[in-house]
């Protein structure tokens, strides 16, 4: 599941995966094994992954963890990634605003 929302999370950032490898330094055939759920990767190559995706990585396992738990399907992991794009969104825009 963890792959799955990684890949979710790349194309939410409008990032081909050959993109994300140039700015990582991961391999394009790494990243998709993990994608694809083949390999899983170390913390610290989640931590890179998910700073290039502007992500806390424990959030990422957070919604990875409650997705499997739940059994959500791909639409519905994908609307949770889009909601908290959306919340941080609204909140740097809130913050940016009561300086």
């Amino acid at each position: 599941m963890l792959g799955e929302f990684l890949r979710i999370a790349r194309i939410a950032n409008d990032k081909k995966i050959i993109d994300v490898a140039e700015e990582t330094g991961i391999s394009k055939s790494y990243l998709t094994e993990i994608e694809k759920g083949i390999k899983k990767p170390s913390d610290d190559i989640l931590q890179k992954i998910c700073t290039n995706y502007n992500i806390e990585s424990h959030l990422l396992l957070t919604f990875a963890k409650y997705s499997e738990d739940a059994n959500l399907n791909y639409r519905q992991i994908l609307l949770l990634i889009l909601e908290y794009y959306e919340y941080e969104k609204i909140n740097n825009y809130d913050s940016s605003i009561k300086k």
